[in-house]
């Protein structure tokens, strides 16, 4: 440690006196440079820097209610991205658009002591004024500065006038304020256009569904009743001439059977096996007359023989009584004939009009499934009109709205 601070002494010691001998000589150098220094710092232009505070909330209060969306929604609304949010808002604030709007509705291009015109030479300076971008100097000049642990954001304007550089910086923040909320009546009016359109095209769509779906009912005699009404209709008919044709089968068959059976029979075996014959009052009326008959004729004969007169005429009635008998069994023969070919025809009809309804109810079902692709077609089309005719009333509300979620808080000072 001695031999460092001999070692060091040894080595500034000559130059401190060196120095000293020399002090006349670099004593005045000393004070023309500090002059020097003074005089042209005194010379060059002072830069004033001005200051306006803006708070940037996460979301602008919300006027539509509450199930409505808004077209654009300024602020993010969310905590996760409020760093990616904020560098946004920064670059938008720093932005030409921003510069330029303050320069034309400050008029800078007239400001040739702004544009820096006054210390160009007078020859060059309509060339110079031709050229310059009073938007691109102001954008150079101005920076922003987010306060920490706020939503409260510094615009910073620096200009050699410092009432110059409050009213840029002021007129920055408010071109930016509104610049926010422009954008969202901006857009929210380009969609009351076109949802305005859609809406109206919509209301051509669903008139013309709901024509169709008239046109398929006029034409399918579907306006009095409902579909469903006419299907129900059509299943308690079917299930009436089911019901009834059940019937005259069963009619047929049992008039076929005893026609066949009649046919197979004697007139003598008609009377006791028959039905029809058995329950004939004429031929039971005939029945008992020849069992009259014939307990006179047997009790003629325990008198006369056969050839006398009045055993003659018991056996001739007999007779006439046996014939009506017979012919009543073939009119009855001849009636079940009928009847048969008459419940036939009424089998073969009802099953041709259980058949026609059969189809019918086949086609109501293809007519149903048209009809459900019409009134499918109403519904969804009259239902995205209602959403669509919602929307532009939402639309159109946030298109008069101006609420922001940007906000002035402190106006910059005269620096």
């Amino acid at each position: 440690m001695e031999r460092e601070e001999s070692l060091l002494k040894a080595s500034i010691l000559p130059l401190l006196k060196r120095a000293w001998a020399l002090k006349w000589l670099l004593l005045p150098m000393m004070i023309v440079v500090m002059g020097s220094a003074v005089y042209f710092t005194r010379q060059q232009t002072k830069i004033y820097q001005a200051s306006s505070r803006i708070i940037i909330d996460l979301e602008a209060p919300r006027y539509l209610p509450y199930n409505g969306q808004e077209i654009v929604s300024l602020g993010s609304g969310k905590t996760w991205n409020t760093v990616e949010f904020f560098e946004t808002q920064f670059r938008i604030i720093r932005s030409l658009k921003v510069s330029e709007e303050v320069a034309e509705k400050l008029e800078l291009i007239r400001d040739h002591d702004f544009l820096g015109a006054n210390r160009i030479e007078p020859e060059k300076r309509a060339e110079f004024l031709a050229q310059v971008n009073p938007a691109q100097i102001l954008r150079a000049r101005l920076s922003v500065n987010a306060i920490p642990d706020s939503h409260v954001v510094e615009i910073r304007v620096k200009d050699h006038d410092p009432t110059r550089a409050a009213r840029l910086a002021n007129a920055v923040a408010d071109a930016y304020r509104r610049q926010n909320v422009g954008h969202k009546v901006s857009a929210a009016e380009e969609a009351v256009k076109w949802l305005a359109n859609k809406v109206s095209e919509l209301k051509g769509q669903r008139k013309e569904a709901e024509e169709r779906l008239l046109k398929f009912k006029q034409d399918n005699d579907l306006l009095q009743a409902t579909l469903a009404e006419r299907q129900h209709l059509i299943g308690l008919t079917i299930q009436s001439i089911e019901n009834d044709l059940i019937k005259a089968k069963q009619e047929t068959s049992a008039l076929r059977s005893q026609t066949q059976q009649l046919r197979r029979v004697s007139v003598d075996d008609a009377e006791v096996s028959i039905p029809k014959v058995i329950d004939n009052q004429l031929i039971q009326r005939l029945k008992e007359q020849r069992l009259t008959l014939q307990n006179q004729r047997t009790e003629l004969l325990e008198q006369y023989l056969e050839a006398h007169p009045k055993v003659k005429v018991v056996t001739e009635q007999l007779a006439r009584v046996n014939r009506t008998i017979k012919n009543e069994v073939k009119g009855i023969q001849r009636a079940l004939r009928q009847d048969l070919k008459t419940a036939e025809q009424r089998e073969k009809s009802l099953k041709r009009l259980l058949g026609a309804q059969q189809d019918k109810a086949r086609s109501m079902q293809a007519l149903e499934l048209s009809f459900k692709e019409f009134d499918a077609q109403v519904k969804s089309t009259a239902t995205l009109f209602e959403q669509m005719q919602l929307r532009l009333k939402e639309a159109e509300l946030q298109a008069q709205t101006t609420a922001n979620n940007v906000r002035i808080l402190e106006a910059a000072l005269t620096p």
